[in-house]
């Protein structure tokens, strides 16, 4: 039987710190750009009023990403656990080693 191994902590520490920051970021970056009075005859006012709509999709996009790595660990956490639990109801039995082939 073989054992997976998932080190879901630094998903946690690395991952998901830096994704709640970069959200952090957008959401200011967000505040700033609703703030900002561009003037209809700058040659890239829709490019600007574009970049708005781009920061609000690309938070919403990061924030859905971090639910579901919230959501999937849990899910991982809640099947390695019952793996765990039916691995321990399997009968411990230790094979004798031979000491002839079998072909």
């Amino acid at each position: 039987m073989s054992k997976l191994l998932y080190k879901e902590q630094p998903v946690k520490t690395i991952i998901l710190q830096a994704l709640t920051q970069g959200i952090e970021h957008m959401n200011r970056a967000s505040a700033k750009t609703n703030s900002m009075d561009v003037p209809s005859g700058f040659i890239y006012a829709r490019e600007m009023a574009n970049c708005k709509v781009d920061i609000i999709k690309t938070t919403k996009e990061l924030q859905e990403l971090e639910k579901w790595l919230n959501y999937s660990n849990k899910k991982v956490n809640e099947v390695l656990k019952k793996m765990s639990d039916e691995a321990l109801l399997l009968p411990q039995s230790q094979l004798l080693s031979r000491k002839e082939l079998v072909k």
